[in-house]
């Protein structure tokens, strides 16, 4: 069961206020309650705790999903400033690219090992 299903409509305007980065004080008047009330629930609401961080995550995958989809314009400016006449934005985006490609094979070399670990972690389970 969702988190948000213990929540009262005033809790859920809360935490959706909070997950769009409002402070404190802006979702207590979003959800029409006092910035006490809200301090009150992050404190010792597990519920509404729970159903925060379910907010955050899916604000956050939203945000990586827009970014995802700017990759390719991203990465055809990088290319493009490769060229640039002007040296120090040249050798600016020379390194971008360079550290973009090690962290993004270090991520993939990280990701091989763990699959492989949680392969053999498998395997040994069916063992016992």
């Amino acid at each position: 069961m969702s988190a948000f299903a213990q929540l009262s409509p005033a809790q859920i305007k809360a935490i959706t206020a909070l997950a769009s980065g409002a402070t404190v004080e802006e979702a207590a008047s979003e959800a029409d309650v006092t910035s006490r009330t809200v301090r009150r629930w992050r404190s010792v609401d597990e519920a509404f705790n729970e159903a925060l961080s379910e907010a955050r995550q899916e604000a956050f995958r939203e945000g990586l999903a827009t970014l995802q989809g700017a990759t390719k314009r991203a990465t055809r400016v990088l290319i493009t400033a490769l060229d640039c006449e002007v040296e120090p934005a040249r050798l600016r985006a020379a390194n971008i690219v360079f550290q973009h490609v090690l962290k993004a094979h270090e991520q993939l070399d990280l990701s091989q090992r763990l699959d492989e670990l949680e392969r053999e972690l498998r395997q040994r389970k069916r063992e016992f």
